[in-house]
């Protein structure tokens, strides 16, 4: 019986303080909402246009997503290599985060395969995935 409960509070992301809702993935600890749609996936822009899209973005009745910082996109990446949450949309690539780097025409981006932070030229396209506070 315990073995059952415990799959399914993993199965539910309960146990580990993710839940899904729709095409969204709640961090309940963190309180965050994070875009877990197919744009999350595929979705390259540069910078500037990537920040605006999240600006935009009208996802789960809600109009309030931005870019993630470092820290809150690294908070996601482990959980997803931890297995705390299953993400069905990501991409083996570099994803943007809210940060300028050190030299104003750079931002801090991501990279999904492996939870490299690096320095990206905000000129050059990158993925997204846009969150919210709850």
């Amino acid at each position: 019986m315990k073995t059952v409960l415990f799959v399914l509070l993993l199965a539910t992301g309960l146990f580990a303080g993710y839940e899904r809702s729709g095409d969204t993935v709640i961090d309940t600890e963190a309180g965050l909402q994070w875009q877990d749609d197919a744009p999350a996936e595929t979705n390259d822009r540069v910078w500037r246009d990537a920040h605006k899209y999240c600006l935009n973005l009208d996802l789960a009745g809600f109009h309030d997503w931005r870019l993630p910082t470092r820290k809150e996109l690294l908070g996601l990446f482990e959980a997803a290599q931890a297995g705390k949450v299953v993400l069905k949309h990501a991409a083996n690539n570099a994803y943007w985060t809210s940060e300028i780097c050190r030299r104003p025409i750079d931002a801090w981006a991501v990279y999904w395969g492996n939870g490299h932070t690096f320095e990206n030229d905000k000129c050059d396209e990158a993925h997204l995935r846009c969150v919210r506070d709850r």
